[in-house]
């Protein structure tokens, strides 16, 4: 730090999450639990050079991109002047798919993040079309982030493309910036108490036990349950959420948990849940990780039927939102959980994914995003839902084969799906 009152701006203290990442990273540099994939079908003309020009102009517009993620002497962002990536021209393949494929290959190869290797960008000729790629390690990334991106990757593109001077919008907040209103943030979160309530309330929670478990030793590629929901079933959730006094989130959320519980025979679980962090003014302009981890506890009512169990939910909800900035190391070590290979607190994250889609809007061409399989999974079984054009909903599970079965999954999957069609017993009243 410099001599006197204030730090560095260029080393930022890292976030409760951005360290659980670095260390995951420094503990194995070949952990792909991390790489966020954007993809993009592109058909007609793209611009080679000027998406080069854009790629330069994202990566000086936003530090995250541009920054070193450092361990010691502690744990920071340092802000670089480090080249823009290179769009990697890969060889061209017969189909979409083998370009696809190529990308994922290559995207599944170190992030050296230590040396502000963050992000990479490269195309593959697929016939009459390019498929575009970006890799993003999360620690500079999160879901709200894909729209940013695309947003100013585009704008940047098409003022290359036309030969115009860049459109002139805000600067999204420097990392120093955002650091300095999270700082103002927990002064007036009442971290303390918050700290206290949590420590009582994840007191001896008890891992997940899956049936079928375990399965191969060589988990490879997770697997993949995917449901669509109709609108229909979506405004059945919304009507629930109405009578009851609660959001969408909470009732499928409710769902979820008692899906799980049947599945497993449990009656107490912890889910993970991510929630966006960006309070700060300007916040929703930049790219980078602004979110944590929340720890809900589902128990007791919560995991039975009818408008009580929906009341549970969301005040179990509740609690963990209200106190989302006690940092996600402070959780872990008040549950005084055993050591073991598997992932401490909660083995299973739920997410209703309500972020902008990535619209990549370029002149000359039409770019259709194609959300991509995960490379791994942190924890052992992640269900979320992502928003459909129409409406509806789409929910996917995503589980590791060497931690959970096949047909685990599938039943997980078909539970909820039934739940979310039917109602529970007195739930849609």
């Amino acid at each position: 730090e410099r001599t006197g009152a204030e730090p560095d701006p260029g080393l930022v203290p890292l976030t409760p999450l951005q360290l659980v990442y670095l260390t995951r990273h420094l503990l194995d540099p070949t952990d792909l639990t991390s790489h966020c994939l954007l993809t993009w079908v592109v058909a007609g003309d793209l611009d080679q050079a000027a998406l080069a020009t854009a790629v330069g102009a994202v990566h000086a517009r936003h530090e995250a991109l541009r920054a070193a993620y450092l361990a010691d002497p502690r744990p920071v962002a340092q802000v670089v002047d480090l080249a823009p990536p290179p769009v990697e021209a890969l060889p061209a393949q017969p189909s979409v798919a083998a370009a696809v494929g190529a990308l994922r290959t290559l995207f599944g190869t170190e992030l050296l993040i230590g040396e502000a290797d963050v992000w990479r960008v490269a195309v593959v000729p697929a016939g009459p079309v390019t498929v575009l790629g970006v890799v993003v390690h999360h620690i500079a990334f999160d879901g709200w982030s894909e729209a940013v991106l695309a947003r100013d990757l585009a704008a940047a593109y098409n003022a290359a493309r036309r030969g115009t001077a860049a459109p002139d919008t805000p600067a999204p907040p420097s990392l120093a910036r955002t650091h300095r209103d999270h700082l103002a943030r927990l002064a007036d979160s009442g971290l303390d108490t918050h700290r206290e309530r949590r420590r009582a309330e994840l007191a001896g929670v008890p891992a997940i036990r899956w049936p079928g478990y375990p399965g191969p030793a060589d988990g490879g590629e997770p697997g993949l349950i995917e449901v669509p929901l109709s609108p229909a079933v979506v405004a059945g959730v919304d009507a629930q959420a109405r009578a009851a006094g609660v959001s969408r989130f909470v009732v499928l959320l409710r769902h979820h948990g008692a899906a799980l519980a049947e599945v497993t025979g449990e009656r107490d679980l912890a889910v993970g849940v991510p929630v966006a962090q960006r309070h700060g003014a300007g916040s929703e302009l930049a790219v980078g990780c602004h979110l944590t981890m929340l720890c809900v506890r589902l128990r007791g009512a919560a995991l039975d039927d009818g408008p009580a169990a929906t009341r549970a939910v969301g005040e179990a909800f509740g609690a963990a939102f209200a106190a989302q900035d006690v940092p996600l190391q402070d959780l872990l070590r008040m549950a005084d959980l055993p050591g073991g290979h598997r992932p401490p607190l909660f083995q299973t994250l739920f997410a209703l994914q309500d972020n902008a889609p990535p619209t990549l809007a370029l002149d000359g061409a039409e770019a259709t995003f194609v959300r991509q399989p995960y490379l791994d999974l942190p924890l052992e079984l992640h269900t979320e839902l992502w928003p459909e054009a129409d409406g509806g909903l789409r929910l996917t599970v995503w589980y590791r084969r060497d931690a959970v079965a096949g047909s685990c999954a599938r039943e997980l999957a078909k539970r909820f799906e039934e739940r979310l069609h039917t109602g529970s017993p007195g739930g849609f009243r």
